[in-house]
């Protein structure tokens, strides 16, 4: 049976059946990358599900992490602040040693990927990552939110060459240690625009 990822509309405030449906539906990952990474990425293409009349050239995405007990706190922020986000939703879910680790491996790929314009939506972590404070012990998870924007932004879909680049320059840069193998595999989906996690619209019942 196919796991929908329960996306949410208002995130300045959440429902507490939302935020049960939400984490009982998004897998765990402990220290393999690779999932993790391509369900990130797959979460992303899925919001063209969401939106069929917007391209993902008019989407703004941001990555970034929080605990069970301070995601209300982030997605609060995140729409009444600068960004003005309306949805988001939980990619996954893990220790919370290891969310550190995933989130710098996203932001850095991220990064990357906007500075030689490959990216597979119109804008993503505009904001830097990684400011958050030190995960609380308690399970933490990875979000995602996003609002769309005014106009399209131009991408180019990666190559296998450029993908496996970008493999390699994250492995040698980041420090948290992970292999070229594993990175390159969760990366791979990149030229998968079509590979997408379901996502559905929650409603209360």
């Amino acid at each position: 049976m196919v796991k929908f990822v329960p996306a949410y509309q208002g995130i300045e405030r959440i429902h507490e059946t939302w935020m049960q449906e939400a984490i009982r539906t998004a897998p765990h990952y402990r220290t393999s990358v690779a999932p993790a990474i391509n369900r990130t990425i797959g979460c992303i293409h899925g919001l063209q599900d969401l939106h069929p009349k917007t391209d993902l050239l008019q989407l703004e995405v941001y990555l970034g992490r929080a605990t069970i007990t301070t995601l209300e706190q982030r997605w609060t922020s995140h729409a009444k602040g600068n960004k003005k986000h309306r949805y988001g939703a939980i990619i996954c879910c893990c220790d919370h040693d290891q969310v550190e680790r995933l989130e710098d491996l996203a932001v850095r790929a991220i990064t990357r990927l906007k500075a030689k314009q490959l990216l597979c939506v119109g804008n993503a972590n505009k904001w830097d990552g990684n400011q958050g404070l030190k995960p609380r012990p308690e399970l933490a998870v990875i979000y995602m939110t996003w609002r769309e924007l005014d106009k399209e932004i131009p991408f180019t879909r990666p190559s296998i060459k450029e993908i496996r680049q970008l493999s390699n320059e994250i492995h040698e840069e980041s420090p948290y240690q992970t292999t070229r193998g594993q990175l390159l595999r969760g990366l791979r989906i990149l030229k998968r625009i079509q590979s997408r996690v379901p996502l559905r619209w929650w409603q209360p019942s």
